[in-house]
């Protein structure tokens, strides 16, 4: 969906992860599952596969949001303001399974992963030993990268060419760091964007990875793994 930056709501979701995230959830129904999750937003996400990520097209200045999922978005849900009048309509929906349809071991594709890569530590500056452990940002792009590695042989795939990339501006303040509000807690998130080009080692381990997304911070956004012939570059 094409988003009208000059609508207040859409600023508005632009500077609050949180906000956003209700935004993407109110297109969907309230999920039927009987886990005892600690939200339904969250369970929603987690029951229909709900996948996203905010682009910025340079050609035409456009402010775009990619969402996945099992079923479709409720266009309804939002108003004319929100989308650009191209859009006011409807979606322009693509099914996943024909990609899928057409994945197979050894096929090379361009990709494209926003990724909230982190580990877990277990020491305080000090030294001390936290009693649980706190995860955090991986800064440097080599441990990045290893963390992308990592990934892929846990979902299919080989990693032959990689680049990194900061988020766009728009979602981000000048510390690099997406901001979301929800009641009184303040949300942080740090990320990169890795762009490159992969292999597919193990075609149903990566049909899996496309469905379920890597990583963690889904549902502020990332996770989400795009890819698509390396002819078209």
């Amino acid at each position: 969906m094409i988003l009208n930056s000059r609508e207040y709501l859409v600023r508005r979701d632009l500077r609050n992860c949180y906000k956003m995230h209700q935004t993407i959830m109110s297109l969907f129904p309230q999920s039927h599952s009987k886990r005892n999750l600690s939200s339904s937003n969250t369970s929603a996400r987690a029951e229909f596969n709900i996948l996203y990520r905010i682009g910025f097209n340079s050609r035409n200045n456009q402010i775009k949001v990619l969402i996945q999922s099992k079923i479709k978005p409720d266009r309804s849900k939002l108003s004319d303001e929100y989308l650009l009048e191209l859009e006011s309509k409807q979606f322009r929906i693509k099914e996943i399974k024909d990609i899928e349809s057409k994945i197979i071991t050894e096929a090379k594709y361009m990709f494209k992963l926003r990724a909230n890569p982190t580990k877990k530590s277990i020491m305080t500056p000090d030294g001390k030993k936290r009693v649980k452990g706190k995860r955090i940002f991986l800064k440097n792009t080599k441990d990045r990268e290893q963390w992308l590695e990592r990934r892929s042989i846990e979902n299919g795939f080989e990693i032959l060419n990689i680049e990194q990339m900061r988020l766009p501006e728009f979602i981000i303040t000048d510390d690099g760091k997406q901001h979301g509000w929800k009641d009184k807690d303040h949300i942080q998130i740090r990320g990169v964007e890795f762009n490159g080009i992969l292999r597919i080692t193990d075609k149903e381990l990566f049909a899996t990875a496309l469905k379920n997304g890597i990583g963690r911070a889904k549902t502020f956004g990332f996770g989400l793994l795009s890819i698509a012939p390396i002819k078209t570059l």
